[in-house]
């Protein structure tokens, strides 16, 4: 049952892999799916699924054991894209408040209003006016700075880039 197989289907790149690991047998599933951008050329959501085919499942032979992966590959990426359109619908409009201090020990309230597309949109409300962003490109990726942190919420650095943005925003109003 040992295999490989690569290839591409519909446009979207997959990955399914068998392989045995102490004395079991165990599947490896990858999925990567080009999502349209406004700013960015290639962008891929990215699905993953694994495990170990329980013993039950394998006694009953090769169509069992793919029928039981594409199942669980099934749920499991569905699952997924759940989370992935929730999260998607949270970074169009999150209306997420941000607070900070100026320099000159001004409180700044403002919100982050975007976080879309790579770009982290912020808009300052008090005691000024004003939008900004930062866009997180290939190199914010390389360094490891996202804007969303593995539970879905915005990173450290999102929001200390958020605040960062509120402080430059109020000093261009106020010169």
């Amino acid at each position: 049952m040992e295999g490989y197989y690569k290839g591409t289907l519909f446009g979207e790149h997959e990955m399914l892999r068998y392989f045995e690991k102490d004395g079991a047998l165990h599947f490896e599933y990858k999925k990567a799916v080009s999502i349209p951008t406004k700013a960015h050329s290639a962008v891929y959501q990215n699905y993953a699924v694994s495990g170990e085919v329980p013993n039950n499942i394998l006694k009953k032979g090769e169509k069992a054991v793919r029928n039981w992966v594409e199942k669980k590959i099934t749920r499991s990426t569905a699952e997924q894209e759940k989370k992935h359109k929730a999260r998607d619908a949270f970074a169009k409009n999150p209306d997420f408040s941000v607070e900070t201090l100026a320099e000159d020990g001004t409180v700044l309230k403002g919100k982050i209003v975007s976080a879309e597309d790579t770009t982290l949109r912020v808009r300052l409300a008090e005691p000024r006016k004003g939008e900004s962003f930062v866009i997180y490109g290939f190199g914010a990726g390389m360094a490891g700075k996202r804007i969303f942190n593995e539970t879905g919420s915005f990173s450290h650095d999102a929001l200390e880039s958020a605040k960062r943005l509120l402080r430059e925003i109020y000093t261009e109003q106020k010169h």
